[in-house]
């Protein structure tokens, strides 16, 4: 009734009689005001003008906490908040923007130091390339007589090793020192192995030599898939299975075959066939889905299985498991144990900063970073993870940009820029635009997701030539 009256007498009675309904708002609580507060930070920091030049912003929780109770007045409600963050914080950006060194990609930290609100910045840098001869090169078509030559070269190769006895090096090789591989995984490649020499000696006749419909293949696209119903296959009695006239499973067989010959002269190898690895988003805060497409990539590395995984999503949820989680809620954190031939080698590949760029979410970073295997297991490693944050942010509140050597999550060099274009045809896969600073490789590829985009590159590294990079 009081604010029936209030409006009424506020109002002349020509415009009073317009009005439908009164209704009243009461003061924001300061949970509400914390949630509104997040809300428009959150969105100051992924705005497109920040994007488009690929700056990355993060904010500590103290801003937040700053954010309420400097820029919070219940009397005005959240309009107050917004001007506070445009007066600071925007304004702040700003000025470190154009003043600052120039980079091709930037990470800033915005946090409350003994000043006030401060950045902290660090600025990418490419990483150095390594000399790696291209092998199975993803911008050269596959030539079928040259690669049917080369895996049955390495059949053979192989097949001399079992007959040597090397298969019983498998075994002994995980008793050396804790130097081998899982129990499991030895059997899976003994059983490969015994495939490849059935296979080698197997006398069935060669497949149909009509490669006609893979002869416009301009390196760009996805191979075309034979059509064949029945298309000539070698099989073994172990139940591996090639089909020799399709290039992209001949691709797959050339690089398993020479990744397999090396890993038998590493067998007793320290450290080689196993590796931890994390990898954690840069400035995300939720948009996308980098960490968890990342993990899938690593996952499908050839002859490479998941020994165990922890993840945590940007809600702070913690998961920690045998295998990568089914889900696809988007991940702050992660950390992921591999096993596998020289899977050591092909992630130090990975390791670095990553660049994804999409037109719906723009540009995403996520590093990749190989951790030491005698460290705490995934879990205890996740959530570690955030109580150092923690003790990082305290540090700069009081000593400023003094404590930013102290940052328990420094960028890396920046190692593969990718882009994704989407297609108007819903039959057509996207475009996948692959830019590898280590390799000095740049191809195109058409995949349903970046795993399938990486898999020419990954053929590239298994296949190398022992002794490079």
């Amino acid at each position: 009734a009081d604010i029936d009256k209030a409006v009424r007498e506020f109002f002349p009675p020509e415009l009073f009689n317009r009005i439908d309904r009164v209704v009243p708002f009461s003061s924001l609580e300061p949970l509400t005001a914390r949630r509104v507060a997040d809300k428009e930070l959150t969105r100051l920091l992924s705005r497109r003008g920040l994007t488009e030049r690929r700056v990355f912003v993060r904010a500590t929780a103290r801003v937040l906490d700053q954010v309420v109770a400097r820029g919070f007045d219940p009397e005005h409600g959240a309009r107050t908040v917004k001007r506070y963050l445009e007066d600071h914080v925007g304004s702040l950006l700003t000025d470190v923007l154009t003043r600052g060194p120039k980079a091709s990609l930037r990470a800033l930290l915005l946090y409350a130091g003994p000043k006030g609100l401060a950045v902290h910045e660090e600025a990418l840098r490419e990483a150095e390339p390594v000399a790696l001869r291209p092998r199975l090169d993803p911008n050269q078509a596959p030539e079928r007589a040259k690669l049917v030559a080369e895996w049955e070269a390495g059949c053979e190769a192989l097949a001399r090793q079992a007959q040597a006895g090397r298969l019983a090096d498998l075994e002994s090789g995980i008793t050396r020192g804790g130097a081998g591989m899982d129990v499991d995984i030895l059997d899976e490649l003994r059983v490969r192995l015994e495939g490849y020499a059935a296979l080698f000696s197997d006398e069935a006749p060669d497949p149909d030599e009509d490669w006609d419909e893979y002869d416009d293949w301009d390196g760009q696209g996805q191979l075309p898939a034979r059509t064949e119903a029945a298309p000539a296959r070698r099989s073994s009695p172990q139940g591996l299975q090639v089909d020799k006239a399709r290039p992209e499973e001949l691709l797959d067989e050339v690089a398993r075959v020479r990744l397999l010959g090396r890993a038998l002269n590493r067998l007793a190898e320290p450290g080689a066939h196993g590796v931890r690895v994390e990898v954690r988003a840069v400035g995300s805060e939720g948009r996308g889905h980098l960490v968890q497409d990342i993990l899938r990539t690593l996952a499908g590395l050839p002859e490479v299985r998941v020994l165990s995984a922890a993840t945590r999503g940007w809600d702070g949820a913690v998961w920690a498991g045998g295998a990568l989680p089914e889900d696809e809620r988007a991940l702050d954190y992660a950390v992921v144990e591999l096993m596998g031939p020289l899977v050591a080698d092909t992630v130090a590949f990975e390791e670095g900063t990553h660049a994804f760029h999409t037109l719906a979410e723009g540009t995403e970073l996520a590093v990749v970073r190989a951790l030491p295997e005698d460290g705490p297991a995934p879990r205890a490693l996740v959530e570690g993870l955030a109580a150092a944050r923690s003790a990082f942010e305290a540090r700069l509140q009081v000593e400023g940009g003094a404590a930013g050597g102290a940052n328990p999550e420094p960028l890396l060099p920046l190692v593969r820029r990718v882009r994704v274009f989407g297609s108007d045809d819903p039959a057509q896969a996207p475009l996948y635009q692959v830019e590898d600073y280590r390799l000095g490789l740049v191809y195109s590829h058409r995949a349903e997701a970046m795993q399938g985009a990486l898999q020419p590159l990954h053929r590239m590294v298994v296949s190398r030539e022992e002794g490079e990079a």
